[in-house]
């Protein structure tokens, strides 16, 4: 809560048209209004890498104002990856009207998609060591949802590390930002 980000636990990476900041306790990426190019992205990813053996991730997007029209000029994800081999990850993403969620084994996706109406802000990553899967959630009104269930082979979940992104891209003349808060996972350095 102090509006400087943790340099000891998080690498920060800015683009020219995107930043990264925070804000009471609550990472900010935003855009300004001038961009108007090709895809550009900003992230945000733990220097540690933790054990995620049937662990969790969960995250609140607290505002998200993506702008445009339904012809995707922006969005957010965060994911957990294999720090081995940054093709194995399990990433949700919000981009536009559409909510995400992948898994990725060697480069290759699993994934599915829901229309995202803004109802549901909460989202959990998480790991399931009895069959070996990534389990994808969202929350709205008490309840967690099961929105997808993939099979994680070919990973290591004793050594992944956590990245958000907030990204841009198309021609636009719109400020877009995204502010999430209440990072909360069950694992142990």
């Amino acid at each position: 809560n102090d509006n400087s980000i943790n340099t000891s636990l998080w690498t920060a990476t800015n683009s020219t048209d995107i930043t990264i900041s925070e804000v009471s306790g609550a990472l900010k990426q935003a855009s300004d209004a001038t961009y108007s190019g090709s895809q550009n992205e900003t992230s945000f990813v733990s220097n540690n890498a933790y054990n995620f053996t049937d662990k969790k991730l969960e995250i609140d997007i607290i505002s998200m104002t993506l702008g445009g029209t339904l012809n995707r000029l922006g969005g957010w994800s965060i994911s957990i990856f294999d720090n081995g081999n940054a093709n194995n990850q399990a990433y949700i993403y919000v981009d536009q009207n559409v909510n995400g969620y992948v898994r990725s084994n060697n480069g290759v996706n699993s994934s599915t998609t829901v229309t995202w109406n803004g109802t549901y802000t909460k989202f959990r990553l998480q790991h399931q060591a009895s069959d070996n899967k990534w389990l994808f959630y969202s929350y709205t009104s008490g309840t967690w949802t099961l929105r997808f269930t993939s099979a994680a082979a070919n990973w290591n979940p004793t050594a992944c590390k956590i990245k958000m992104v907030a990204y841009i891209y198309g021609i636009s003349a719109i400020s877009r930002e995204v502010i999430v808060d209440n990072l909360i996972t069950d694992i142990r350095t």
